[in-house]
């Protein structure tokens, strides 16, 4: 009835204020089928904008009370904000969204590719030659699940170096103790500096909390027939292996990169080559501590600082914020697409090789990052997964609606598993599942035919 009451809403605003409404109403087939219809309602104007994006699913990845009364089905709040433009060169966007990262590729670092929704606040400047982003997110906060009230900040600082060429640096910072941080929304000063002043200090300012910043640069041209993007992260680098290579004390490198190019051929369309990867540890909350000890510090570069709620597993693509696939991998991606016969086609194939990932445990199944070994870890487990995922899109327009179809195949090798910790190793602060690849092989296929409606 609810969902009966919603939809008629929507279509009486329509009517009635000239909105914009898009429905789109697809049909899936995983190891079963499910439905799924996608409302999409949005109001503009040249200052101010609000949209509306809600799913309606019965594939029954979550349980929600309403689904006796509508048959099976549960939503999905996508997004849900508005938009106000303060002139040409500010902008504010307040509410549930999906953020983006600043390049364009299937393998952003900061922010995954993956949209994932989320409640918070952006703000927005830019001019001929300066541009400035930063955005909070509420992660956690009053959670059913014990889970820390957690927030984080991501902002981009970036300068046009000519009408092709844009340069900048990012940061992200997320923090436990609050899900909102007044300081890093709204203070300019790169997020180490401030967490050093307000953290690693004795002065009489100083906080006590459990928080880490990532930093890195990204530089990309875009022309009319073609696209180049680089990204490089740093979640912690020590310089001991450059200028001390003989020092003992070798903490493990965390750091991830990206790199693509796409070109639009004449007579045969665009062709796109991507490249990402991250060291071992990277995205991970950190653990200071002994065999006896162990601490968790609860701000892993995740959505949620476990990977299980009320009995069911977290995959961790849907966990992480930024690269998609965590660390510990190295990945590889070739697309194709082009316009037939006013058909839209797009096609990929992709190539992830992967070792062991703890998203939300600190240094896997260790309490400090010595007992695994000094130095920089990449995929230096006995086993490894490999992933192969093949996907075609196609979509013919055809003015008010548009037909939708696709296909997706994949397989995968050595699959990663969450597994235990090991009995003499758990301790309080150290125990948490960690995904190892397992001798399991996974093959997929999935099937997607839909319509999309625009009103």
């Amino acid at each position: 009835m609810k969902k009966v009451l919603i939809i008629l809403f929507i279509v009486i605003s329509n009517l009635a204020l000239a909105l914009k409404l898009e429905i789109k109403d697809m049909i899936t087939y995983e190891k079963s089928s499910y439905n799924s219809t996608n409302f999409i309602l949005n109001h503009s104007n040249e200052n101010f904008s609000f949209y509306f994006d809600l799913d309606y699913i019965n594939n029954d990845k979550y349980k929600f009370g309403e689904e006796r009364y509508n048959f099976g089905y549960y939503h999905i709040l996508n997004q849900g904000f508005f938009n106000i433009k303060l002139n040409k060169n500010v902008s504010v966007k307040l509410g549930r969204m999906y953020h983006n990262d600043v390049i364009n590729t299937p393998y952003t670092l900061f922010i995954s590719s993956e949209k994932q929704g989320i409640s918070g606040i952006q703000i927005k400047y830019s001019d001929e030659k300066f541009f400035f982003e930063t955005n909070w997110f509420q992660l956690n906060v009053l959670s059913d699940l014990g889970y820390p009230d957690r927030g984080a900040n991501y902002r981009v600082y970036g300068i046009n170096l000519s009408d092709e060429w844009r340069f900048g640096y990012q940061e992200s910072v997320v923090y436990t103790g609050r899900s909102f941080d007044f300081n890093y929304f709204t203070n300019p000063i790169p997020a180490y500096m401030s967490q050093s002043f307000y953290n690693d200090t004795n002065a009489p300012w100083k906080q006590y909390t459990n928080e880490n910043s990532i930093m890195g640069l990204f530089l990309d041209r875009k022309r009319k027939n073609d696209y180049f993007c680089s990204q490089l992260l740093i979640d912690d680098m020590n310089w001991d292996w450059i200028f001390s290579p003989k020092s003992k004390n070798q903490n493990p490198n965390k750091m991830a990169w990206s790199i693509g190019y796409k070109k639009a051929i004449k007579n045969i369309g665009k062709i796109g080559i991507y490249n990402a990867g991250s060291t071992k540890y990277t995205f991970e909350p950190m653990g200071n501590g002994t065999y006896d000890k162990a601490t968790n510090t609860q701000y892993g570069y995740t959505y949620y600082p476990d990977n299980k709620y009320y009995g069911n597993d977290l995959n961790y693509i849907d966990n992480y914020i930024g690269y998609k696939y965590g660390e510990n991998n190295i990945a590889f991606l070739v697309d194709f697409e082009k316009e037939i016969n006013k058909i839209n086609l797009y096609t990929s194939f992709e190539y992830v090789v992967s070792g062991s990932k703890s998203p939300e445990n600190p240094w896997h199944e260790y309490t400090n990052y010595s007992q695994g070994g000094e130095g920089t870890k990449f995929l230096n487990d006995k086993k490894l997964e490999k992933t192969l995922n093949f996907s075609l899109k196609l979509n013919k327009n055809m003015g008010k609606y548009t037909l939708l179809g696709g296909v997706k195949l994949g397989r995968i090798i050595n699959k990663l598993e969450l597994k235990e910790i090991e009995e003499d190793k758990k301790t309080v602060g150290n125990n948490i599942r960690i995904y190892r690849p397992s001798d399991e092989i996974e093959n997929s296929f999935e099937l997607n035919i839909g319509i999309e409606y625009r009103f």
